[in-house]
């Protein structure tokens, strides 16, 4: 059982990894999550992947 912030982190960056791809996901992550700037919070993380989501079904 993995805990939903976890889940809907990795969930953001794999979305991310299929629509931007690998060079943008390492800046994100290490712009962005290991700066602090992203909380690790289930809603936050959620609504940051929804974009990515609808993009990766297409």
């Amino acid at each position: 059982v993995m805990h939903k912030d976890t889940r809907a982190l990795l969930e953001l960056l794999l979305y991310r990894l299929a629509v931007r791809g690998e060079q943008e996901v390492n800046t994100f992550i290490r712009e962005e999550l290991l700066a602090g700037k992203i909380p690790y919070e289930q809603k936050v993380l959620d609504q940051l992947a929804q974009p990515y989501h609808r993009e990766a079904e297409k």
